[in-house]
């Protein structure tokens, strides 16, 4: 009897992983790889062969799991988008990918696909034309396209997720792009962006060249990458300049990774802002890290929070911050609980270098050390409202007390020039911004590391390796 129930046992289970392989076999056996051109005709089926590509919308309307559809090189004019809502691009997958088998539209090795969409659709606004779109759409990949709208004079623009939060996209890759917001400064106090995450989940934003996202008066909602609703975002090695706000999480976001970042000419390169107005949508657990931030108008990380709203547990270590114009900040932290800022350089802003809270019950500092505060004039602010606390030099700020349980914070930091390499005399190129041999922040950071962002791991051309922060180290 107990061989017969092994047995079948031993049957149900050789059945189970044959059928399973075999469905594993028929997905993968059906995934194909597809050409498009700008003038092509062919059907699906024919377009398996690199000499009769298809036309766009044949690819979009039938990749499946497993496809990678190569676009040739060549101008593609994309019409006014005059159907849906601008939570959608003219273009967008009929189908989801899977984790292991994702959908994949990439531009052809060494041909550069450019789209040229025209702005002023009815399902657009005059100002922008959104050219792909991913709404409910789980595992696709974009990889290689250039984005412009209007011959390069208004924005083009990408939608991940919906506006729906009960309909989420989930593992879609953004990466090796180049997308235009246009020479057109936008008159608007409505949201624009060039990248807009929305109800999204496992997003990657990856090497991608993002700018011109700019205003006609300054209004920080025109921005490279905007987000709502949306957690586990890795925004990594991109550069975004010339725009209001460079990465702006505006509401609900959890979990976001920013590294190894170029983030320059912006107004502010990296702004958080939880509110509590009509529900809570904080922004938590963030970690931002070996960024070069630099140039900005305003500020490098702003982090500007509606009282009693909750940017906790942020994380932020190993970035090169430095401006130069008047009353420009490097850091602006609030409603941050719990916060760790270590490794960093920030030289210049002669605004201040760093600033902590509206008030007492607004934030509370971990962990604030090793980092150079540079050669400007040292300012640090705390409780920025009420009553605030000044500290005009780092002897003052290191006996202030403001860690959590009235610790001292940065013991072991410096205030000097960081002595940048600056190739080319005037710190405008990421590579300026290199640390000399005789650099005072070299060795000097947590763990004997270096203060301040290899730049060699930063920006398009930068890998992607990750900085791990040091570990077993007691908070001072």
């Amino acid at each position: 009897m107990i061989s017969s129930k092994r047995n079948k046992l031993k049957t149900l289970f050789m059945l189970f992983f044959v059928g399973t392989f075999f469905i594993v076999c028929a997905e993968t056996s059906q995934a194909a790889t597809y050409y498009v051109s700008n003038n092509g005709t062919a059907t699906w089926t024919q377009c398996t062969n690199i000499n009769t590509p298809c036309p766009i919308q044949t690819a979009f309307n039938n990749a499946s799991a497993g496809d990678i559809v190569y676009f040739r090189g060549g101008t593609y004019n994309v019409p006014a988008k005059n159907a849906g809502s601008t939570y959608h691009g003219y273009y967008e997958p009929a189908n989801s990918g899977t984790a292991t088998s994702p959908i994949t539209f990439a531009a052809y090795a060494g041909e550069t696909p450019l789209f040229n969409g025209t702005a002023g659709g009815s399902a657009d606004v005059s100002d922008y034309a959104t050219i792909f779109g991913t709404f409910g759409r789980n595992y696709i990949v974009f990889d290689g396209f250039k984005l412009q709208s209007d011959n390069g004079t208004k924005m083009a623009r990408i939608h991940i997720g919906s506006d729906d939060q009960t309909i989420r996209s989930v593992g879609i890759t953004l990466k090796n792009c180049d997308i235009n917001g246009g020479s057109t400064p936008i008159s608007t106090q409505d949201n624009r962006e060039t990248v807009r995450i929305d109800s999204a989940d496992n997003i990657l934003i990856q090497k991608c060249k993002l700018y011109n996202a700019r205003s006609t008066d300054g209004y920080q909602g025109i921005s490279g990458i905007k987000s709502y609703d949306s957690n586990k975002v890795t925004i990594e090695n991109n550069e975004v300049y010339n725009a209001e706000s460079g990465v702006y999480l505006k509401s609900a976001t959890d979990s976001w990774i920013i590294r190894n970042n170029w983030l320059h000419g912006n107004q502010m390169s990296i702004y958080i802002t939880p509110y509590v107005t009509t529900a809570a949508r904080n922004a938590t657990n963030h970690q931002i890290y070996n960024n070069v931030i630099a140039n900005n108008t305003y500020s490098g990380l702003h982090i500007f929070g509606e009282t009693g709203s909750n940017a906790d547990n942020l994380v932020v270590y190993n970035n090169t911050f430095y401006g130069i114009v008047p009353d420009s900040i490097c850091v602006f932290i609030t409603e941050s609980h719990g916060s760790h800022f270590y490794n960093n350089i920030m030289q210049g802003c002669p605004g201040n270098q760093l600033s902590y809270g509206y008030a007492p019950s607004d934030y509370s500092i971990a962990e604030s050390d090793y980092n150079n505060f540079g050669s400007y004039s040292f300012q640090v602010i705390a409780k920025v409202y009420n009553p605030s606390d000044v500290f005009g030099s780092l002897a003052e700020w290191k006996t202030s007390g403001e860690l959590i349980g009235g610790l001292n914070p940065d013991t072991h930091s410096i205030a000097s020039n960081p002595n940048f390499t600056n190739g080319s005399g005037l710190l405008t190129q990421l590579t300026d911004f290199a640390l000399a041999s005789n650099s005072p922040s070299r060795g000097t950071g947590k763990g004997g590391t270096n203060m301040g962002a290899d730049v060699t791991t930063v920006g398009t051309g930068g890998s992607t390796k990750t900085i791990q922060p040091p570990t077993n180290l007691r908070v001072q």
